[in-house]
């Protein structure tokens, strides 16, 4: 068989699979992969970079309650609520996404 002849590709069992195999496997990944996170977290901005006491400290702020009085409800300091406040990026766009 000559190098131009074709040959039939049952015979090269081992090649890689096609670009428009990967492409379909790989999507089908990623749509499982972005389901599975809107399930588990129907809001995932309040949740994925906020710990508990954090979103208890939103709810303290947004009552009312100043940054020492919501320090000294989840046993913080009141510095740590403040740098929640103004340095902390996700809790500081959950607080004004809330308000």
């Amino acid at each position: 068989m000559s190098r131009n002849e074709h040959r039939d590709p049952s015979v090269h069992s081992s090649a890689a699979p096609t670009s428009t195999n990967m492409d379909a496997t790989n999507a089908t990944h990623c749509n499982e992969t972005k389901i599975g996170k809107t399930a588990a977290s129907p809001n995932p901005s309040t949740h994925r970079n906020l710990s508990q006491k954090q979103l208890t400290a939103i709810d303290l702020l947004l009552q009312g309650h100043s940054d020492a009085q919501a320090a000294e409800s989840l046993n913080r300091g009141r510095t740590t609520v403040y740098r929640w406040r103004t340095l902390h990026t996700p809790f500081r766009l959950e607080l004004q996404r809330q308000r």
